[in-house]
Order: structure tokens, then C-alpha cells, then sequence
């Protein structure tokens, strides 16, 4: 096993393998985040566009990621478009309803102090509202790329001719189960790096917020 990592790495097999799968990863997450957080700070801010179309996410959000992929397809086809769309839909839901969580619980006397001073709209989100919901965005950011890489590898097991879901389908195929399982831990290592740069974001971003809450004694 140990001898097939090394010879699909240093052949490039592997690495070929993984790099469209890692940019599929990151666009589509990137894209979710951004999504999430924006409409989510609308939703949260504005009560009537929150009661018009929250339920609704929360529907969208129920269904199961694997049955969106037909339906994307028949849109974009087995393109790279289809396959961040997919991640998209599947990924920005934690990520708005979190967000609405965060900043839903908000405390009003902080809204209010803002609007006394008369801050504006742009400085008091930027420096009141995203601070206060930070701790619940980052906990639908968690939540979103713990699945974020298993949907791009089960897109790729259904319908792609590259990435590493593709070539654990082609080795499959082929009888070649040390490739197989050379690429599964090549898999879940990339999955553990992922995890283990996100904690590292986590604490950086959030110092303050652990330090508040941290006993004096």
C-alpha cells in the first residue's frame, strides 16, 4: 500500500488525480461561504425577507445532495460547472442558517447603542453585526466542509472523466486495489489537512471570542 502512495505520487498519477478534485473543492466552498454569509446577513438583518423565504431554505436544505444531481446535470451537463453547482447547493445551506442564527442573536441593545451613535450601516455590519455572529457562521462553516469533499468525490464517482472519485472508479474497474486504496488514504489525509487549516482559521479569526469567555481565575 505504503509503495503504491509513493509511486502515484512521484509518477504524478495521484497528484493528477487529486488536483481537479482540490480546485473543484475549493471553488465550490469558497462560493458557498460567500453565498451563505451574504444572504444569511440579509435574512438575519431584514425580518420580512427572513420570514418569506427562510422556510423554504430549510426545505431546500432536506434534500439530499445526490438527488440534485440530475437535476443540475440536465442544466450544465458533465461539465465543471455542474459539478461547483452541485457543491453550491449542497454546501451554502448550513452555511445561511447558521449566519441567520448568529446574527438573529444579536443582542438588541447592541443594535440600538449602534443607531444612538448613528453609525453607519456598512461600519456597524462590519464591525458589530459579523463580529457578534462570527462564532455561528464558523460553526456553519465546519458543518459545510465536512461534506464539502464528499460531494465533490460521489459527483465524480457518478459522472466525470477526471478527479480522484474518476480514478477510484477507473482502479476499481481495472482490479487494481492497490491504487484503490492508495488514493481512499491519500483521501482522508487530504480531509485531516483540510480540517486541521480550517481550526487553524477558526482560532485566529475567533482569539477574541475565546478570550472573553475565558474565567478570569
Amino acid at each position: 500500500m505504503i509503495v503504491a502512495i509513493v509511486q502515484g505520487i512521484f509518477s504524478g498519477e495521484l497528484l493528477v488525480a487529486f488536483a481537479p478534485t482540490l480546485g473543484r473543492f475549493l471553488a465550490g466552498y469558497i462560493l458557498s461561504a460567500l453565498v451563505g454569509i451574504g444572504i444569511g446577513l440579509l435574512f438575519g438583518l431584514n425580518r420580512t425577507l427572513r420570514e418569506m423565504f427562510l422556510p423554504a431554505a430549510h426545505f431546500v436544505r432536506a434534500i439530499p445532495g445526490v438527488a440534485l444531481i440530475p437535476i443540475v446535470t440536465l442544466f450544465f451537463g458533465l461539465s465543471e460547472m455542474q459539478k461547483v453547482v452541485i457543491l453550491v447547493l449542497v454546501c451554502t445551506w448550513p452555511i445561511l442558517l447558521s449566519t441567520v442564527d448568529g446574527v438573529r442573536a444579536l443582542d438588541e441593545a447592541v443594535i440600538d447603542t449602534s443607531r444612538a451613535y448613528r453609525i453607519r450601516r456598512s461600519d456597524n455590519l462590519f464591525t458589530v453585526v459579523i463580529p457578534a455572529a462570527a462564532p455561528q457562521i464558523f460553526a456553519g462553516l465546519r458543518v459545510a466542509l465536512a461534506g464539502a469533499l464528499l460531494v465533490v468525490v460521489t459527483v465524480e464517482l457518478i459522472g466525470s472523466t477526471s478527479g480522484i472519485g474518476f480514478y477510484l472508479k477507473l482502479t476499481q474497474s481495472r482490479y487494481e486495489f492497490d491504487k484503490f486504496w492508495a488514493a481512499v488514504i491519500l483521501l482522508g489525509l487530504l480531509g485531516v489537512v483540510v480540517n486541521q487549516i480550517f481550526v487553524y482559521i477558526e482560532k485566529r479569526a475567533l482569539a477574541w471570542h475565546r478570550g472573553m469567555n475565558e474565567s478570569p481565575l
